[in-house]
């Protein structure tokens, strides 16, 4: 869909086995919205459909990206496609400033699996997420089953100057990601960030010896940010909370969780320095008091 429209609902379709053949620069679409103009798309539904075997190339599985309000993702299955499963997007100039924003969504209940660029030629590496918030806001994240992805759920901005803002991650099993469970904040400091971003009863559960970047990651450019009441299971990895960054200001509040690793050295990182005891690094951040 592209331009404007409201009341509009895809439901029960298998898309399968769609391939760009352009490599570095291909563009696949599975489904995807982009509202480009000031009359928003609102009132979309995306559900139950099943989206697999999809060599996509630099687009995403499904989107939702610019002036589109009021959209939902639910009960849908999407898995072995080598980009990012589903992508609310903002501030990449497909609508015109000032509306360029996907907004006031939720995506429930949705099985999101085995989605890798780590052979996609238009990226590096291990960089697609199941669940990507990229400049999104007022979304609702909860009860889904998100597995086996290079970053199961992240919510950021990779555009200088935005943020992802007031999203909710809740009551969602995220488990056995390539590279690391679920990440806020920009990847670098001329990135965007999050603000304003709640984690709450999910369980993390990071087993690969490839997930580096560790069950929970917070990046740069990260404010206001909540993380409470989770389960973290750090895996073979042992890497419970990663926040790899200098920045003084505390980018996120954690507290009341419970953490556990299968060896003997646990991990968390606060402003790069490793500790390897909860009470080591609640000494030094003041974080996870009631953990």
């Amino acid at each position: 869909l592209i331009g404007s429209g409201s009341n509009i609902s895809i439901l029960n379709n298998i898309v399968r086995a769609i391939t760009e053949n352009a490599g570095l620069n291909g563009e696949a679409i599975g489904i995807g919205v982009s509202g480009v103009w000031t009359t928003p798309f609102s009132n979309i539904v995306v559900a139950h459909n099943q989206l697999f075997n999809l060599i996509t190339g630099r687009d995403e599985t499904l989107f939702f990206d610019g002036n589109v309000t009021g959209f939902s993702a639910i009960g849908n299955v999407i898995h072995d496609n080598n980009c990012i499963g589903i992508d609310m997007i903002g501030f990449w100039g497909t609508a015109p400033a000032g509306y360029d924003q996907a907004r006031n969504g939720q995506i429930s209940g949705n099985t999101i699996y085995n989605n890798s660029a780590l052979n996609n030629p238009s990226f590096y590496g291990y960089d697609a997420g199941g669940i990507y918030c990229d400049g999104c806001t007022n979304v609702v994240v909860e009860h889904n089953t998100v597995y086996n992805n290079d970053m199961d759920i992240a919510v950021a901005s990779e555009v200088s100057g935005h943020v992802s803002s007031y999203v909710t991650v809740r009551n969602n099993l995220i488990y056995s990601p390539y590279a690391v469970g679920l990440s806020i904040g920009g990847y670098s400091a001329s990135n965007g960030g999050s603000d304003h971003i709640t984690i709450v009863n999910n369980t993390l559960f990071g087993s690969t010896t490839t997930n580096f970047a560790g069950s929970f990651q917070v990046g740069f450019n990260a404010t206001n940010n909540l993380f409470e009441n989770n389960l973290v299971y750090g895996g073979a990895a042992e890497l419970l909370l990663h926040n790899y960054t200098t920045s003084a200001a505390p980018a996120v509040t954690a507290d009341y969780n419970s953490y556990y690793t299968s060896g003997p050295v646990p991990k968390w990182y606060w402003l790069g320095v490793e500790y390897t005891s909860l009470a080591a690094y609640h000494a030094a951040s003041g974080q996870d008091a009631h953990s």
